[in-house]
């Protein structure tokens, strides 16, 4: 990914075109057949012995933003088939892990029922029918699988601009039987982006503590991760002690934290499991 010290060398910049080139992979390729050609006649010459470099000048390195993170997926998905640096929905484990009815793969388990997807758009193709009006297929993909969702007249209209590829999205809908079919389709009833939705549906959060873990050193941390994630949702505790099959819950009567992924996993590293409500 480069040191980002003397040159701005970084993924971006190996797939931007160049003065001559279409990318710089391609710029580098024939710098260095250049290179090589160039070193073997220098050294067949009669003059060779008095060079000590070869006269290939080295190619720019081309001025580009590095990309998020997004973006460096999908690139991933592209070659290889796999995510390697990540995965679209990991800034919203909590929402994804809390909110939805279930993963993809088992949508066919909830037929006839309303169910809550989280997804990231890999698919968008708009269309016009031959009515002229607007019309189109979307793939949505989360940690377990894809999902094919066709949106017509009205539902068209109205969730278009949230089925672009790239955007993570919440979907209240229903899976259900075709018209004319034993075939059944989710038809989205709802569609909000997932970064909306924690502050839109989540009011509080509770911290599952087990009593062996409680000591003065994870109190303080804990002080420490609540006071970094301030927001909105009201905190709750709940000590669990397994041994004797007990539990006590407590509320914050002060403090509001911002219950999102990043507070999640701050808890996790502490042992502390984080749930709504």
């Amino acid at each position: 990914e480069g040191n980002g010290q003397d040159i701005a060398l970084h993924r971006a910049s190996f797939f931007a075109p160049t003065e001559k080139y279409d990318t710089f992979i391609e710029n580098l390729l024939k710098y260095g057949a250049a290179f090589q050609e160039d070193k073997v006649m220098s050294a067949n010459s009669l003059f060779g012995d008095l060079s000590d470099t070869v006269s290939i000048p080295d190619p720019a390195i081309p001025k580009v933003d590095r990309w998020n993170l997004l973006t460096k997926l999908q690139r991933e998905k592209e070659v290889i088939g796999i995510y390697l640096s990540g995965h679209p929905l990991d800034d919203y484990k909590f929402e994804v892990q809390n909110l939805t009815t279930c993963g993809i793969d088992r949508i066919d388990t909830f037929k006839g029922q309303k169910v809550h997807l989280a997804g990231f758009v890999t698919k968008a193709e708009h269309r016009i029918s031959q009515r002229g009006t607007g019309w189109g297929r979307f793939t949505i993909s989360d940690y377990t699988g894809n999902l094919e969702i066709a949106l017509f007249s009205n539902d068209y209209a109205q969730f278009k601009h949230f089925f672009e590829e790239g955007n993570c999205l919440f979907l209240t809908g229903m899976y259900r039987q075709r018209y004319n079919s034993e075939e059944f389709e989710y038809r989205p009833e709802k569609v909000e982006l997932l970064e909306a939705v924690g502050a839109s549906k989540i009011n509080s959060v509770t911290l599952q503590i087990p009593v062996e873990l409680l000591t003065p050193d994870l109190l303080d941390q804990l002080d420490q991760v609540c006071k970094a994630h301030k927001g909105k949702h009201i905190l709750k505790m709940r000590l669990l002690d397994h041994t004797n099959k007990n539990a006590l819950a407590f509320a914050a009567v002060k403090r509001k934290v911002n219950a999102d992924s990043d507070f999640a996993s701050e808890m996790e590293k502490l042992g502390v499991e984080c749930k709504l409500g």
